[in-house]
């Protein structure tokens, strides 16, 4: 399983959605936030102060997906939010190892089956 978690523009959140409905990717949640990419408008302060970067409204989209709809999920988010400008949004994806649900269901653990994304830890034999 795998956690998205993609930032993309707040007009664009409705199309994203319909998008992954289409993909039959279902459950998702969404936050209003707010940043700046690496291009950021710069805004003079009003007190002489140094010039800072302006924070763009911009909404949070996460949802956990199983393996096989892992590209499914990311192709229809790109298709959603793509405008073809700078600013359109960003997705990032990392493994879920473990998860629960709040009700009276059994605590899952998911045996991951892919390759790890990052280095393995030294073991302890190597001193």
């Amino acid at each position: 399983m795998f956690m998205i978690v993609a930032v993309v523009q707040p007009f664009r959140l409705e199309q994203v959605r319909s998008e992954l409905l289409t993909a039959g990717v279902v459950g998702l949640t969404v936050c209003e936030c707010v940043g700046h990419g690496r291009q950021p408008k710069i805004v003079s302060s009003l007190n002489g102060g140094p010039d800072i970067a302006e924070l763009v409204p911009k909404v949070r989209i996460d949802l956990a997906v199983s393996a096989n709809n892992l590209e499914i999920a990311i192709d229809a988010i790109v298709r959603g939010a793509r405008l073809g400008k700078i600013g359109d949004g960003k997705i990032f994806v990392s493994p879920v190892e473990k998860w629960s649900r709040c009700g009276p269901a059994k605590r899952m653990t998911l045996c991951l089956t892919h390759q790890s994304l990052g280095p393995k830890p030294p073991s302890d034999s190597t001193v």
